[in-house]
């Protein structure tokens, strides 16, 4: 007797853990429509915030951005038509637009996914740094010409700087030139 009533037990179980399987699979599935759906909204909502960029006034924007807007669009209006991998698209309009190749499709999948992920393309960073040093950026050189404008309560002439620096701030500083009026003036 005690065979046939584990047996059922064994059965009411698995038949209990069939159907909480079931219940898991459906919840799973649900969140994964859930999800699906969600991230069809988001990418709609980061569409209309593209178009809305490239609709804006075309004047407020650099030629290099709305290069980047625009070919991300593409990038985007030609995946969901054409049946092409990502690759494939991107090189697409890399020739399409910037008549370039694999480096710039590169691009601009990292600009597309960018664009999904954060609602902005990454920032440029070209052209933002000095390629020349300055001694002139040097907060030493800032505090002592700053303590000469104070001690000369603020008058002084173009010629008095322009010595006051080479011959203070140049000597300590181990520089033997001499510097123009226009330098001087900045």
């Amino acid at each position: 007797m005690e065979n046939t009533e584990t047996k059922s037990n064994y059965t009411e179980i698995e038949s209990n853990f069939d159907i909480n399987d079931d219940k898991e699979d459906e919840d799973k599935k649900d969140k994964e429509s859930e999800d699906k759906e969600d991230k069809k909204d988001d990418f709609t909502l980061r569409m209309q915030e593209l178009e809305k960029v490239l609709n804006q006034n075309k004047k407020k924007l650099f030629t290099y951005d709305y290069l980047r807007h625009h070919s991300i669009h593409e990038f985007f209006i030609n995946l969901k038509k054409e049946s092409m991998t990502h690759k494939d698209t991107a090189l697409n309009v890399a020739k399409k637009i910037y008549n370039e190749g694999p480096w710039k499709a590169r691009i601009i999948r990292k600009w597309a996914k960018n664009w999904i992920e954060n609602g902005s393309l990454p920032v440029n960073l070209q052209g933002c740094h000095h390629k020349i040093k300055s001694f002139i950026d040097d907060e030493d050189v800032i505090r002592k010409s700053l303590k000469f404008i104070h001690t000369n309560k603020g008058k002084i002439m173009l010629k008095l700087y322009k010595t006051f620096i080479e011959e203070t701030l140049f000597s300590q500083i181990g520089v033997y030139k001499s510097i123009s009026e226009k330098i001087a003036r900045i």
